[in-house]
């Protein structure tokens, strides 16, 4: 944004049209930006927190300061201490707008500057003016950034399997961590290990808090960890005329260990799959879809 150099204000700053374009400019800008975030519901951007504190039967609550966001309009709110009330009920934001004059060079008086503000009010005692906002029901603002990228899925050179396809990992500034994607597994459609022990598709980096961290007899077991939905679907150029899906569609799971590894388990013997006749069942895809979020901090 435009910004004022005030370096040298105390020489006499040139407070002429394009100083007062820039100012009018920036108001502008944050209030566009507002409404492309919150549109014109009434919003608390941040602060406005309130506290209670129970003492000998009595409660006492303490509002600090914040930002509301009108509809129209992001205006500062001054907080305040309450005794004996109930604060889901009781208070409110009560708006305020004033304009003050100034006296011009041609020697009259004119508005020259307008200001909104907030104060979080007891409505038994001091009714809201303009424009009351119920503190308990405005909705508070939820901006949360996030980071996105790929991980890299797991090296089979060594095995008759092999793994295809892309994860993506979304990474938000609150802790959670969203997976998702779409990999294939080509295996043998024979091999019960997919099923009982599964296998390693990837190497999550972030912690899973959902875990927790004590296991009961105090004992972690290698494969110790949590589950979350996926669906798999068995494909090869022989399955494309199967005319019933459920045959070769299954809603089953993976896991998420403790060390973060991420193992995908194949239940083979729910497929119904038609191999041509005289022939042995030979190695086919198995592509499987997540969508899954855990928490990496508590």
């Amino acid at each position: 944004m435009d910004r004022i150099i005030f370096n040298h204000v105390l020489r006499g700053f040139p407070a002429d049209e394009k100083f007062m374009q820039i100012v009018d400019q920036n108001a502008t800008s944050i209030t566009n930006v507002c409404i492309a975030l919150f549109g014109k519901t009434p919003t608390i951007v941040c602060g406005l927190n309130v506290t209670r504190m129970y003492k000998q039967g009595v409660t006492n609550v303490t509002v600090d300061d914040g930002f509301l966001w009108t509809g129209d309009d992001l205006i500062p709110v001054k907080g305040n201490v309450f005794s004996g009330i109930n604060p889901d009920i009781d208070l409110y934001i009560s708006t305020t707008s004033t304009t003050e004059q100034c006296t011009f060079f041609d020697g009259n008086l004119y508005d020259a500057y307008y200001s909104n503000k907030g104060t979080v009010v007891n409505a038994q005692l001091n009714p809201p003016t303009k424009y009351p906002f119920r503190l308990s029901t405005i909705v508070r603002a939820n901006i949360c950034q996030s980071i996105v990228s790929d991980i890299d899925l797991a090296d089979l050179s060594n095995t008759e399997k092999y793994i295809q396809g892309s994860l993506r990992q979304t990474v938000y500034s609150d802790g959670q961590v969203n997976i998702c994607g779409t990999f294939s597994v080509f295996a043998s459609p024979i091999d019960s290990e997919l099923s009982t022990k599964g296998i390693k598709v990837a190497q999550l980096p972030f912690k899973n808090t959902d875990m927790g961290d004590i296991i009961p007899g105090g004992v972690v077991p290698q494969h110790y960890g949590v589950v979350y939905p996926a669906l798999i679907r068995a494909n090869n150029n022989f399955l494309e005329d199967i005319d019933d899906e459920k045959k070769i569609s299954v809603s089953h799971f993976v896991k998420m260990t403790k060390d973060g590894s991420l193992y995908a388990y194949i239940p083979v013997e729910l497929f119904k799959i038609p191999f041509p006749p005289g022939k042995s069942p030979t190695a086919i895809f198995y592509f499987v879809s997540v969508d899954f979020t855990y928490n990496s901090r508590k």
